[in-house]
């Protein structure tokens, strides 16, 4: 197969019909390519509900867990039995347009992994780019800016990455907290050299349903923190780094914490930080 596409399922049949029309749209628009997509059910107490009409130009296959294992695994249990070349991750709430994978494969060209441009639809249904501009894009593949800022990657639905380059660390470390397991997958990537590229075309939404993991700032942050821990176990990542992220980290609790005296302080405490942070807003 030339793209497999990974798609968690827990109790979300609100959204599978959604995804199976994206995916018959796709597959219409590739027709040079072999698409699969994986529905992985992590809420074994509910069944996927599916229009087989929607089942078209693609092949289809579910795999349902004992018992809920989280986001993470059930990515993993879909990237263990997946077929494809390329990897596409998406949640079961994503919306990509119909050229997105057309786009994404012919734009990755055999490389290691492409990241496109797209949107977060706030709750009033707004729709506001995940990059502002192309100087903000190339942050990617700044390894370092991930300590110094965090996931510069809002979510993996972005990215079409080769299967054999999806990182041991982050296939064998499955996190207990869900939400921060991206972060850790993108730097575990660029530590081994993987590299992006850039399509700066605006394919995917983030839709935020107010249930998301990452609109939960306290529980991103000790997700966080279980992502950082594991790649301290790693001896391949630079202590400096991870000392940085810690403190980025400490200075996300402050923020939720603290007061605006507080939130200053704590960029006044970590200039190095808030001089990057600086600079990305600015790009």
């Amino acid at each position: 197969m030339d793209v497999s596409v990974i798609v968690p399922f827990y109790k979300g049949n609100k959204y599978i019909n959604n995804i199976l029309k994206m995916m018959k749209d796709n597959a219409a628009e590739a027709q040079n390519l072999s698409i699969e997509l994986i529905i992985v059910n992590d809420s074994p107490d509910v069944e996927v509900k599916l229009d087989n009409n929607l089942i078209e130009g693609y092949e289809f296959s579910i795999i349902k867990h004992s018992k809920n294992r989280g986001i993470q695994q059930a990515r993993v249990t879909g990237i263990q039995q997946s077929r494809g070349k390329y990897i596409l991750m998406l949640d079961q709430d994503d919306e990509i347009k119909k050229n997105t994978i057309k786009s994404q494969y012919l734009a990755v060209n055999g490389g290691d992994a492409v990241i496109s441009n797209g949107y977060a639809r706030d709750e009033y249904g707004k729709n506001i780019p995940l990059f502002t501009n192309s100087q903000q894009m190339k942050y990617v593949n700044n390894y370092s800016f991930y300590f110094y800022f965090g996931n510069v990657i809002a979510s993996p639905g972005l990215c079409l990455i080769k299967k054999k380059l999806i990182p041991e660390l982050w296939l064998n470390n499955i996190m207990s907290i869900n939400g921060a397991d991206d972060w850790l997958l993108w730097v575990a990537f660029l530590n081994k050299g993987g590299k992006f590229v850039l399509n700066d075309e605006l394919l995917y939404t983030h839709v935020n349903d107010g249930d998301n993991t990452s609109n939960d700032n306290k529980k991103m942050i000790k997700s966080s923190m279980e992502a950082l821990q594991i790649a301290e176990n790693n001896e391949s990542f630079k202590k400096k780094l991870l000392n940085v992220y810690r403190r980025r980290l400490s200075m996300r609790q402050e923020y939720l914490d603290g007061s605006k005296v507080s939130k200053i302080m704590a960029y006044l405490k970590n200039p190095d930080i808030a001089v990057r942070l600086a600079k990305y807003k600015k790009a």
